[in-house]
């Protein structure tokens, strides 16, 4: 079953905006320092984020993802490696100010937004796009956006030293994926550990909870 089109939709607004203000408010100083995420400085973080965002808004809008094309043909019949694609990415905008990387991000992440909504609800079980590991329902590439946002943005808080944020709709995208492997998503390996980072940040949030209510689903 996939998550119901308005709760979904509306949910990845919100998570998009909370990314923003994550952004908005990290100190400067921690910008360049290590992040959770291993081997990436913090500002890293965001890099790579854009380089997802512009290829989902791309995808999703029924036009070729350049960036992801162009490092396609560079593998000169090489096979693709996710983690190699991560990386070449996030090298290409490695002297960018950070702010700048910022904004391309959040102009992608805008127009992701507006492409997701005007998918009918007549196409949002059965529509899929292009992905990295293979064709991908639109409704799991969205729901995918909001895991990547809300996981990273804790990498950005813990960076600059703010606390977690313990709400309900990401948590539960995320977990929804994690769960079993009913979808292309959960089996390219980016939700394999999210159940476990979902747990860590819970518990780094001394008692916490976020609430228990479930989306109705279709």
């Amino acid at each position: 079953m996939t998550l119901d089109r308005p709760w979904l939709l509306s949910t990845a607004r919100a998570e998009r905006d909370a990314l923003g203000r994550t952004v908005q408010y990290t100190p400067p100083d921690a910008w360049d320092a290590e992040s959770p995420s291993a081997g990436w400085r913090t500002r890293d973080i965001v890099s790579h984020l854009a380089a997802a965002d512009v290829a989902a808004a791309a995808v999703i809008g029924d036009e070729e993802p350049s960036e992801l094309e162009e490092f396609r043909k560079s593998l000169a019949g090489a096979p693709f490696a996710l983690d190699e694609f991560n990386r070449w990415t996030v090298e290409r905008r490695a002297d960018r100010p950070v702010f700048s990387v910022a904004r391309e991000w959040g102009g992608a992440a805008d127009l992701f937004l507006a492409r997701a909504s005007r998918v009918s609800p007549e196409d949002w079980g059965s529509r899929q796009v292009p992905w990295v590991a293979g064709d991908l329902g639109v409704s799991y590439l969205i729901q995918s956006r909001v895991m990547e946002w809300y996981l990273h943005g804790e990498d950005i808080l813990a960076a600059g030293d703010n606390p977690p944020r313990l709400e309900h709709p990401p948590i539960f995208c995320v977990n929804d994926l994690a769960v079993g492997s009913r979808s292309p998503a959960s089996r390219s390996g980016s939700s394999s550990v999210a159940s476990g980072r979902v747990r860590g940040i819970a518990g780094s949030a001394r008692g916490r909870r976020p609430p228990r209510a479930r989306p109705p689903m279709r």
